[in-house]
This record gives structure tokens, C-alpha cells and sequence, in this order.
């Protein structure tokens, strides 16, 4: 992507954007959540309960996906969200969410998680309920720390967006790029993905408190290697754009 496209805020490389800010309301961001409510049925667990925001993610091993609870009001969300330290954001993987929550010390502080198929990587119109999301989960100035994260080694999410979009593979985007899963081609491009992911966060909380992360994966020890991504070096790529640029390869 030309440089003519980012612009700079706070040392943090961003994809110019012509949209005003959003502030919204608890009625959106509840509907902007439940845009992932379906995504166990992309890895094909559909029949797995969901868990709440404030929960601990399940046991390695199990999909995490986070929904709003039918009976929680907005009173009870704020009281919840006035506890809590950091929000993680990451994906929903059985072999991701639970190691995320703990590497970044769920257990010993609070931790709101919103684990999703792709965590902050999303298509277009997903990234367009995260804003959503995000914007609403500003207005919480107790926060001091977000995390926003996926990971490597086949993201299903990822996987899912690319087959939509023609490009398919059993492997996802390291077989699309015919290297093996956690090869640093794989990385490299997963980190451009975070960090164009990690946008809504920053508009919404500052360059300050938001921290990007590649969650690399190691299946050998049930546990993933939580990696800071450089934002004022990353090039943010969304997913859209990436699927361009693999079809030129193809070409």
C-alpha cells in the first residue's frame, strides 16, 4: 500500500479514513456483538455455549465465544466494566483463548474478554461492528489497558474470509502462501492484519493504552507466545486487501 494512504496519530501508523467517530449506545453495541454469534458454526461447533465478557474463557481445548447474556442490563455491564483493568480481545480458537487470558494475567486481574472468530481481524463488515463495539467500551476511562490480538498457525476466521472471497485452502493463509503454519511470511502478514485490526481500539481508547499482539501458537505446550506488533512500524492490511494481493500472486 502507498504511504499516501496512512496517516500518523500518535506514532501510530493509520488507514486514512473519511468516517466521523460514532458514540454508541448500549442498544448498538449489543447488536454489534451479536453480528459474532454465529461464528462457532464457522469452525462447525455450533452446539458449544457461549460465555459472558466477564467470564474465564473455557479449557484449552474448547471454543470461546463471547456473548452478551439475554438478562444483563447496561446497570449491571457498568457495574461489571468498573472492575475491570484490561479488555482482551482475541480469538475464539480452543487453542488461543484460554492461554491468551492467562499470559496476560487473567486470574490475577480483571480481565473483560471479547473472544471472537478472527479477534480483531475481521472482513469489512465485521470491522464495522467492532468500531461499534469499541466506541461504546471507550466511554470506560477505569480501563488502562487493551489488548487487541489474534493469532498464527491457521486462523479459522482468517481461513473463512479468504474462502468467501474465492481463495481457498485447507490450510488456510500459510497454504495460500505455501509455507508452513507460524512460518514468518505467515507472521509478517498477520501482523498487518492486527494492526489495521487494532484501529477501532486506538480511536476509541488512544495510541496510549491499546497494544497489539500475535498470539503465536504452540500446540506442544497447549499455550501461545503473546508478541507485541510493532504499530509504528506495521503496515496496516485488512482483509480485503490481503485477498488482492494473494489473487496478484496467483496471476
Amino acid at each position: 500500500m502507498n504511504n499516501k494512504n496512512y496517516q500518523t496519530y500518535q506514532g501510530v501508523k493509520m488507514v486514512k479514513s473519511e468516517r466521523k467517530e460514532m458514540l454508541s449506545t448500549w442498544d448498538q453495541f449489543k447488536e454489534a456483538l451479536a453480528a459474532f454469534a454465529q461464528d462457532l458454526t464457522i469452525v462447525g461447533h455450533a452446539e458449544e455455549a457461549t460465555i459472558s465478557p466477564f467470564d474465564e474463557p473455557k479449557d484449552y481445548g474448547q471454543y470461546s465465544l463471547v456473548q452478551i447474556p439475554e438478562n444483563l442490563e447496561e446497570d449491571e455491564f457498568k457495574r461489571k466494566m468498573a472492575d475491570i483493568d484490561t479488555i482482551l480481545i482475541t480469538c475464539m480458537d480452543k487453542r488461543v483463548a484460554r492461554p491468551a487470558w492467562v499470559a496476560e494475567g487473567g486470574g490475577n486481574k480483571k480481565i473483560m474478554i471479547l473472544a471472537i472468530g478472527g479477534g480483531v481481524v475481521q472482513n469489512q463488515q465485521r470491522h464495522n461492528s467492532m468500531e461499534i463495539i469499541a466506541s461504546y467500551l471507550g466511554k470506560f476511562n477505569n480501563v488502562s489497558q487493551v489488548v487487541a490480538a489474534d493469532h498464527d498457525c491457521i486462523c479459522g476466521a482468517v481461513k473463512f474470509f479468504l474462502n468467501s472471497l474465492g481463495l481457498l485452502h485447507d490450510q488456510g493463509l500459510p497454504g495460500l502462501l505455501k509455507v508452513d503454519p507460524g512460518d514468518k511470511a505467515e507472521k509478517k502478514l498477520m501482523e498487518s492484519l492486527i494492526a489495521y485490526g487494532a484501529q477501532p481500539w486506538i480511536k476509541a481508547f488512544g495510541a496510549d493504552k491499546v497494544i497489539a499482539k500475535n498470539a503465536e501458537v504452540d500446540e506442544t505446550n497447549h499455550d501461545v507466545n503473546m508478541v507485541v506488533v510493532d504499530l509504528s512500524q506495521a503496515e496496516p492490511l485488512n482483509i480485503e486487501q490481503l485477498a488482492e494481493q494473494l489473487k496478484q500472486r496467483q496471476d
